[in-house]
This record gives structure tokens, C-alpha cells and sequence, in this order.
């Protein structure tokens, strides 16, 4: 009888350790750096530099996402991952977004003068994402905010 007590502990204790593990974890996004990589008579081409930290046990792969960016109040463009991006279980994984904009639409705003005559910007990153992870489909919304250096690398 204390054998098979022992034993039904061991399987619960064994089965709680098991979904802990599995329990889905939000990751971070943090946008660490802005590479302008052309400017132009009617807009540019930046690369969003943002390292995702995913605190899980597990990867996550992604789906459908949505990324939108403002800069200094103003809004820039949208962003988008493939689906093919993943995120290391419990690691940082930098990615690179490529984001191109017209000067139409930010050309007055404070964003704009901001990314040309300063080193640094302040911004807003709202993301929309859906993970796959083994619990199934998750969506992300979040939205994170601070300032961010610009690398004058234009090619």
C-alpha cells in the first residue's frame, strides 16, 4: 500500500513538473537599435533592430504578425515577420525588420526631424502576433515604448 502511494505521489509530482514546464510565457521585444539604410527624395529604408526574448521552455515559431512603429509620436509603418521566424526556448534571438516610408506621410512630423538630426529617438512598437507553440496558437499584443540610438549606416 506505501509502495503504491509512493508511487501515485511520484506520477502527480512528475505530471505538475511537466505542465509547469509547458506554461506559456509572454516573450519581450526590445527594440535595441534603428540602421537607416537609404533616404531618398520621396521616403527611406530603415532596419528595426529588436531582440526577442523568449523565457520558455520551448521555442516558439510565428505566425501571422503585425508590427507598427511611431517615432517620436508619428507614425512610420508597419512591420511583418515571416512565418518562418523562430525564437529560441529561455534565449534572445535578434531579428531584423526592414521598414520603408514615405516622406508624404511622416515628412512633417517630429519623427522625422528627430531620426535626421539626432542620435537617438523615441518610439512606440505595437505588436500583433500569433506563436505556435505546444499548447497551441497564442497571440501576442503588446506594446513597449523608449528610446532608441540610431546607426547612421545609409548605403
Amino acid at each position: 500500500m506505501i509502495s503504491w502511494v509512493a508511487g501515485v505521489v511520484a506520477l502527480l509530482t512528475t505530471g505538475c513538473a511537466a505542465v509547469q514546464s509547458l506554461r506559456f510565457e509572454q516573450p519581450d521585444f526590445d527594440l535595441t537599435s534603428i540602421r537607416v539604410d537609404g533616404l531618398g527624395l520621396t521616403g527611406g529604408s530603415l532596419t528595426l533592430l529588436i531582440d526577442v526574448d523568449n523565457p520558455n521552455s520551448y521555442d516558439l515559431r510565428t505566425g501571422q504578425s503585425d508590427m507598427v512603429i511611431d517615432f517620436e509620436g508619428t507614425r512610420f509603418g508597419e512591420a511583418f515577420l515571416d512565418g518562418s521566424t523562430r525564437f529560441g526556448s529561455q534565449a534572445v534571438t535578434p531579428i531584423e525588420l526592414p521598414l520603408s516610408f514615405g516622406w508624404a506621410g511622416v515628412g512633417a512630423g517630429a519623427g522625422a526631424r528627430a531620426l535626421l538630426r539626432r542620435g537617438a529617438i523615441g518610439y512606440t512598437l505595437s505588436t500583433r502576433l500569433t506563436v505556435d507553440t505546444p499548447l497551441g496558437d497564442r497571440l501576442i499584443e503588446m506594446t513597449t515604448r523608449g528610446n532608441v540610438p540610431v546607426r547612421q549606416l545609409i548605403r
